[in-house]
């Protein structure tokens, strides 16, 4: 998996809806497995992000590389040019997948961003965690290294088919005794950067 999200502000929603349907129609049919646009909250309220999900580096950047030369991306480009304010640009790597099952179009995602102090803490405490999480039905969790705005950062992160599942789950953690040891056990091996939440819109 490689994933590239690009984080904006909007100010007009038709041209935003419009804009996406567009792009994530010219990505797909250039051979991208998945492309979304993600309204974001937490560290990021009233941002949006348009994100691409690959296989692979590899076959994201051959995507890429050919969307540079198809006349209709490039028209669609400058179309929208100065009418969204970037804010941010993630590329994400898997570190460790700990997921029991792939959704294939999630609709809500949870992302706590850090530095850790030590690989060996965090590579670690993740599976520990993991198991807790799936304990009470969390599917999809993985660790990933980000790069652009994150550079040298890492995300824990979760996703679900709703809004809904998430909060059980959330629900029943929070009431997990080994959570919160596991909470203890790794307090102050993390500086936290950023806690992002994100719902599917299209």
């Amino acid at each position: 998996m490689y994933r590239v999200g690009w984080m904006f502000e909007a100010h007009n929603m038709g041209a935003l809806m419009a804009a996406a349907a567009q792009g994530i129609e010219l990505w797909k049919a250039a051979g991208a497995p998945d492309a979304a646009l993600w309204a974001l909250d937490g560290s990021a309220p009233g941002t949006f992000a348009f994100a691409v999900n690959c296989e692979s580096a590899a076959q994201f950047y051959a995507i890429e590389d050919a969307l540079q030369s198809n006349p209709e991306f490039m028209a669609w480009r400058l179309s929208w040019q100065n009418m969204f304010d970037f804010t941010a640009n993630y590329r994400v790597t898997p570190v460790l997948d700990m997921s029991s099952e792939h959704l294939e179009a999630p609709a809500f995602m949870a992302q706590w961003h850090f530095i850790p102090s030590s690989m060996e803490n965090m590579m670690e405490a993740a599976p520990e965690g993991a198991e807790i999480w799936k304990r009470h039905g969390a599917k999809m969790v993985m660790l990933t290294s980000l790069a652009g705005t994150g550079v040298g950062q890492f995300a824990w992160g979760l996703a679900f088919e709703s809004g809904a599942a998430y909060g059980e789950v959330l629900d029943a953690v929070q009431q997990d005794e080994d959570f919160a040891a596991w909470q203890a056990k790794y307090m102050g091996t993390a500086t936290w950067t950023g806690n992002i939440y994100g719902r599917r819109i299209l």
